[in-house]
């Protein structure tokens, strides 16, 4: 998942391969080239678009992925929005949006010099990628491998607790 991509650090040193002020600021080719990079989610395979009517792009900072063209081609790169864009509704998947005073970094990242839409050396990057809110309460995060061995054990010992067929009872021992 995008979640697993961010724990691994995946983004961590990118720098923003496209920039166009007012629009958007593109990043997360880990290659830094641009041209894209395998997707951090399914094993460098693309992954379908995923549209909710109530995410749009009605507002600068709305992150999203950024795709071939086409339907269901998004890769490793994303964008952070710079103004409104609402012709790319249901054209990009939205997952998450800048917060705070980190948004006055985002549209500084957009008003870079630039070679066409390619910032000139030395590129802006991401120095570090952390998620403040997990929009998956249902997901826990992985275990160490000291607690799954504990668990494992815990089931053995259950598993070998023998029952007591002696008794004559029909209650929980029988």
């Amino acid at each position: 998942t995008k979640r697993r991509a961010l724990r691994r650090r995946y983004y961590d040193e990118n720098e923003f391969t496209r920039c166009v002020a007012n629009f958007m600021a593109q990043t997360g080719d880990p290659t830094n080239t641009g041209r894209g990079g395998a997707s951090a989610v399914n094993d460098g395979k693309g992954f379908k678009d995923e549209f909710h009517s109530r995410l749009r792009f009605n507002a600068r900072g709305r992150v999203a992925m950024a795709n071939e063209g086409r339907r269901d081609s998004n890769g490793s790169q994303w964008f952070v929005t710079l103004g409104e864009c609402e012709w790319l509704n249901r054209r990009h998947t939205i997952f998450g949006k800048i917060v705070g005073a980190t948004m006055y970094n985002a549209i500084q990242i957009g008003n870079v010099e630039t070679e066409g839409d390619r910032p000139i050396d030395p590129a802006p990057k991401i120095l570090r990628v952390e998620v403040l809110a997990n929009p998956f309460p249902d997901i826990e995060p992985r275990r160490r491998a000291s607690e799954a061995e504990a668990e494992v054990e815990d089931f053995r010992k259950q598993k070998k607790a023998k029952k007591k067929l002696a008794l004559l009872s029909f209650g929980e021992e029988a």
